[in-house]
């Protein structure tokens, strides 16, 4: 039987439509077309780390990282990606440090000298892969060194008087760790100090041991501290000062702006 003489819905004779679907059909299994599945989506490269090894992302107020080579690093997961080189880029300055380095995952380049005066001043970089399959670039996460202000806090055997006593409170921590934090006053000291940068201020303190406030008992006075470059800024200092030392060591709670 011809394929001219096929039947299509109970009618009989000649179905060139029929006959063209059947013809395409064949066709497709001599190929090996018919049920072959499309190929997989085109996966891009992307950057799963970048940083400068040993260099902390934040610093105090006053930090100066000076010029010279840093430890960059990176890793890339290729997926379906070719990356031969990566560029190093200098976000604040707006400056390609270095371009075409071998995707080897380490490079050591050389900075210019960033002085961080400012608390919320940064320094930023970032990689640029360069892919070849197809053409084009893309970025890693930018690797950012924020200055910050230190806050000090803790038992005292004498009142802060300058800089230095306050620098040499037993315990700190960068305002940017947030607002809430224990102070711990042991059974030694009978004097336990709070000091505050520019644009903190006390609000509460809970003894946690004894189970009420006492944020009236710290009373406010001011002293300049200074930062890392030795520039003095006006702190809060709030003190409380206690007969006789804690029997056993009372945790404060502390909240500050």
């Amino acid at each position: 039987m011809s394929i001219g003489n096929l039947k299509d819905n109970g009618n009989k004779g000649n179905n060139v439509p029929y006959q063209l679907a059947v013809l395409q059909l064949l066709q497709q299994i001599v190929d090996c077309t018919c049920g072959t599945p499309p190929p997989p989506p085109y996966v891009d490269p992307v950057f799963t780390s970048f940083l400068i090894g040993g260099q902390a992302t934040t610093v105090e107020v006053g930090t100066l990282i000076g010029a010279g080579n840093k430890p960059f690093s990176w890793a890339i997961t290729l997926n379906d990606g070719i990356v031969p080189t990566v560029d190093i880029y200098d976000n604040t300055n707006a400056t390609t440090l270095i371009a075409g380095t071998p995707n080897d995952g380490s490079q050591s380049v050389a900075t210019p000298a960033a002085n961080l005066i400012n608390d919320g001043q940064s320094q930023s970089y970032k990689a640029i892969g360069n892919n070849t399959s197809p053409i084009g670039t893309f970025n890693s996460a930018n690797f950012v060194i924020t200055a910050r202000f230190l806050e000090f806090y803790g038992p005292t055997a004498a009142p802060s008087a300058n800089s230095a006593d306050v620098r040499a409170l037993p315990s700190n921590r960068f305002t940017s760790a947030g607002t809430t934090f224990n102070l711990l006053t042991g059974t030694v000291e009978q004097i336990f100090e709070i000091c505050l940068p520019p644009g903190r201020t006390l609000l509460s303190v809970f003894d946690a041991t004894a189970g009420f406030f006492i944020t009236g008992s710290f009373v406010l006075s001011n002293i300049n501290v200074n930062d890392a470059a030795a520039t003095p800024h006006v702190y809060n200092v709030y003190r409380l000062t206690n007969a006789v030392p804690y029997a056993i060591s009372h945790t404060f709670n502390i909240v500050t702006t």
